[in-house]
């Protein structure tokens, strides 16, 4: 009988710099280390886990006031940068964001399983979830496909 696999559910989000300013792309690494990836970095280093369990919803646009911690870590854009549909709840749909934290996530040489990702829909509204769902896994695909191609030139090279 094989042993049991073992994992977390983490929720990750998608942090993106609101502008090319040095104190918001400080902030989204602070955010990317200690909200994201701090705790899976932890667990891969001391083989506690199997596998990669991740929860994916939206994007925060990080925009910072002030170089203070707190603002480091808790200020977000207060603009609508680009006109991307949101769900019932306000989030933006942002699949190019689960996409980016996926090949991240590739470096620790896990499984990874999605164990939430979707969308809040108010009955009767339609958003097209089928959509958002292609587009992420038809760019993980293409990009399986790139790495495996390259790496069969090299074995046949």
């Amino acid at each position: 009988m094989p042993a049991p696999s073992v994992s977390i559910a983490q929720n990750l989000i998608s942090f993106i710099p609101c502008g090319n300013k040095v104190r918001d792309r400080l902030a989204v690494y602070l955010r990317n280390r200690l909200f994201n990836f701090g705790l899976i970095e932890r667990l891969v280093r001391s083989n506690s886990i199997d596998f990669l369990g991740i929860n994916y919803y939206t994007r925060h646009l990080v925009e910072t006031r002030r170089w203070t911690i707190t603002s480091l870590l808790t200020d977000v854009c207060k603009g609508n940068h680009d006109n991307l549909k949101k769900n019932s709840l306000g989030w933006e749909i942002y699949p190019e964001g689960l996409y980016n934290l996926l090949m991240y996530l590739k470096r620790y040489k896990l499984p990874i399983f999605i164990l939430e990702n979707g969308i809040s829909i108010l009955y009767g509204l339609f958003i097209p979830f089928r959509n958002f769902c292609i587009i992420c896994l038809r760019k993980i695909n293409f990009t399986i496909t790139i790495e495996f191609n390259q790496r069969m030139r090299i074995i046949h090279n």
